[in-house]
């Protein structure tokens, strides 16, 4: 059979579980999940787009954004992050 020149578009969903320690005032980390558009203007290589889904709670706990990025490769991805938890040593799970 012979090609009909029409591209099949696949779509698949996955996790991907990355633990993180990076020195920062919490501060600091709020600042950049409060305006997560600002992603953009400090890592505009991998991050295309940033849009704020839901603000949280006044702790941040809730706060949940989705990201456009791309990386080396020919594909972009696009992911939500929500701070599920923040303990008291400043510890965050997203």
């Amino acid at each position: 059979m012979g090609s009909t020149g029409l591209a099949r578009q696949v779509s698949c969903s996955f996790v991907i579980k990355s633990d993180w320690s990076l020195d920062g005032d919490l501060d600091e980390f709020f600042q950049i999940f409060d305006d997560p558009l600002s992603l953009t203007s400090w890592w505009a290589p991998v991050f295309m787009r940033g849009e704020m889904l839901a603000i949280g709670q006044e702790n941040k706990v809730g706060l949940t954004a989705r990201f456009y990025t791309k990386g080396l490769l020919p594909h972009t991805f696009q992911f939500s992050a929500r701070i599920d938890k923040i303990d008291e040593t400043g510890v965050m799970r997203i």
